[in-house]
């Protein structure tokens, strides 16, 4: 019985020093990933401060986007599914996806996908765009270069959203996330994470000289 006993409290053991290996690896990882979008240039660009790089996406079939892994162009022509728990800060969230680098013009983000008003419920199962109000449809990224960096915000709302129409595509250039975050009282995003788009995955561009 002892015995038995020993070898219970042993395995229990094991288990929280796995469970507290892991977060300590989540932890660096997300500080790791919140230094690269300092680097990069999406912070403070784009956003003051991100509360959170754990944001998870997914394009299909099961293709995860990860701190500006390298994602072909082929990938990510459907809509991906974003998974956040808020954990109660929110009812509503924001999603936000833009590009930046240089194409089509230097130094200009790119719309790719606005959408208000989502039950933060839905985003804590996975959204892909079945709910919310939609300002911009999704388009997909489309300037493969290891320079243009793709990247998606969660925002809080603190109240619903007026969403009057869309805004045409031929106008999506040049719109500062910072701007929308401030039209809408949204703050600085709760979550985020961004690729970097190639035209094969696994045959990227080369990097200009």
């Amino acid at each position: 019985m002892r015995m038995a006993n020993t070898v219970k409290i042993s395995i229990f053991t094991m288990a929280v020093k796995i469970l507290l290996f892991t977060a300590l690896l989540r932890l660096a990882s997300s500080d790791s990933c919140y230094e690269k979008l300092k680097e990069v240039g999406i912070i403070p660009t784009f956003a003051e401060n991100v509360n959170s790089t754990d944001l998870k996406i997914i394009y299909p079939p099961d293709i995860p986007v990860e701190c500006g892994n390298r994602i072909s162009i082929a990938t990510v022509a459907k809509t991906p599914t974003l998974t956040y728990d808020v954990n109660g800060a929110c009812k509503l969230a924001t999603v936000l996806l833009f590009g930046f680098g240089p194409v089509p013009v230097i130094g200009m983000p790119v719309l790719h996908w606005l959408v208000y008003n989502i039950p933060t419920d839905v985003l804590a199962n996975g959204f892909s765009g079945q709910a919310g109000d939609a300002r911009a449809k999704y388009i997909q990224p489309f300037a493969p270069d290891l320079e243009q960096r793709y990247t998606f915000f969660v925002y809080c709302q603190k109240h619903p959203v007026d969403v009057n129409g869309r805004i045409p595509i031929l106008k999506r250039l040049g719109i500062n996330p910072k701007q929308i975050a401030q039209e809408n009282d949204l703050g600085n995003p709760v979550a985020t994470n961004y690729l970097t788009l190639v035209l094969i995955n696994g045959n990227p561009l080369e990097p200009k000289p």
